[in-house]
């Protein structure tokens, strides 16, 4: 049995009918009385400078990631991705701390050649749920500096 703290299980939720704008993609973790309760302790501009770093690490060959701060958050940052290849296709997401080992991850906007394009069709919902776990694969390898 997993003490209070202790890593748990990991879901991904992920339904194609309402996936445009609503990706939640969460670490679940067992805390006292069933609420999270670990506060990011980390300042945000070292938490862009973190993830600016990782990010492209985990991301395919070719593809190019800005990080940036979400100004009307503290607990978030803003990603855009761009895709390698010709199709030339961006993404922006939201990735926002629930607590310190928990992110939940918004797909905001996809462009094709700088105009927004149907997030619905399926090849756009593959990209879009292969960052998804592109992200969380970098939030949990943040997790020596998020979770202090």
């Amino acid at each position: 049995m997993a003490a209070d703290g202790d890593f748990v299980e990991y879901d991904l939720y992920f339904n194609p009918a309402v996936m445009h704008k609503n990706i939640l993609i969460a670490a679940l973790y067992r805390s006292g009385g069933g609420k999270m309760n670990r506060e990011l302790n980390i300042d945000q501009t070292e938490l862009v400078g973190a993830w600016q770093e990782r990010l492209p690490e985990v991301l395919n060959v070719g593809d190019q990631a800005q990080v940036m701060a979400d100004e009307a958050d503290q607990q978030a940052i803003r990603i855009h991705i761009a895709t390698a290849g010709h199709e030339m296709y961006s993404f922006d997401f939201k990735c926002a701390y629930v607590d310190s080992r928990e992110v939940s991850v918004q797909l905001i906007d996809v462009e094709r050649d700088g105009r927004t394009t149907d997030e619905r069709t399926e090849p756009i919902q593959e990209l879009a749920h292969d960052y998804t776990r592109h992200i969380h694969e970098c939030a949990q390898s943040l997790q020596s500096q998020t979770n202090q």
